[in-house]
């Protein structure tokens, strides 16, 4: 089967925004929409907003709270309870029946905010950097420490699913030097010194 391999129109992903909210899987829009379900899952991973902000998350979201049970705010350790509705399913939170007594963060996916990122993006592109200041400084204050600590880029974004840059993007960063406020260059990446 051949996918469609244009962009997604505005009129695409409000077909996305109804479909969530019929509870519609993911691999059932990308069928009406002749796309891939990778790009149906990408765009509503990238552009869904989550309830609570990246510090306001309430620990007892963390899989490890139980065991912890001193969480003040999100940690190095932090992994968000999935959801397999949401997650796996169909995407975001928009119109589930349970949503009223889900105690998990809530995440909603909306076609034209998603088309003002996309437009966003596109505009951005060419300057190399498409972070506003509150997106870098939330990136920043996740992945800096964990590079101090010596993880590798790959491992932090294993573990923060929440950070939507891929890895490469995250290095040409570093290399531009967007955290140096934070105390992060290239010479703490282990991988960066170390290759030939």
């Amino acid at each position: 089967m051949s996918f469609n391999g244009k962009h997604l129109s505005l009129e695409d992903r409000k077909i996305i925004e109804q479909n969530i909210c019929k509870g519609l899987r993911k691999f059932e829009t990308a069928k009406e929409l002749n796309k891939s379900q990778s790009t149906i899952g990408k765009e509503i991973k990238n552009n869904r907003k989550c309830k609570y902000s990246l510090v306001d998350t309430p620990p007892w979201n963390c899989k490890f709270f139980k065991d912890c049970m001193v969480c003040t705010s999100k940690c190095a350790q932090f992994q968000e309870i999935s959801c397999s509705r949401r997650d796996r399913f169909v995407g975001a939170c928009n119109c589930c029946p349970n949503i009223k007594k889900c105690n998990l963060s809530k995440y909603f996916y909306y076609a034209n905010v998603a088309q003002k990122n996309y437009e966003y993006t596109l505009k951005d592109a060419r300057e190399g950097v498409n972070l506003n200041t509150t997106e870098l400084y939330e990136l920043a204050h996740i992945i800096c420490p964990l590079i101090k600590q010596g993880q590798s880029i790959y491992t932090i974004l294993q573990n923060h699913k929440e950070i939507t840059q891929c890895e490469k993007t995250i290095y040409t960063y570093i290399e531009m030097g967007l955290f140096k406020d934070w105390g992060v260059t290239n010479l703490d990446l282990r991988r960066k010194v170390t290759r030939k």
